[in-house]
């Protein structure tokens, strides 16, 4: 397997690349999983730790505060309003 980051060659124990320092995807570690049926315990805890965290960012892109954008956009408008106002009452 290589390194998806930068390409450097993995040894069949590492889950952590020697040249660049990135963890390995969670495709590769699925496949070293199956791979090693187990066998590996420092990968078992790898996998469940990139699961863990998987599960704890909802790595959804959707998942935005639109309340808060609108909300910004509504102040943004208030001030120029009023900025605006202050100009042409002068």
């Amino acid at each position: 397997m290589v390194c998806k980051k930068c390409g450097h060659a993995l040894g069949s124990k590492d889950a952590i690349c020697p040249n660049c320092g990135a963890l390995m995807s969670r495709e590769q570690l699925d496949i070293r999983k199956e791979m090693n049926k187990g066998k590996n315990p420092y990968l078992e805890r790898i996998y469940n730790i990139k699961q863990k965290n998987k599960e704890y960012n909802n790595d959804d892109p959707t998942n935005t505060n639109n309340t808060a954008y609108a909300i910004f956009i509504v102040i943004c408008i208030l001030v120029l309003a009023i900025i605006i106002a202050a100009i042409l009452l002068r």
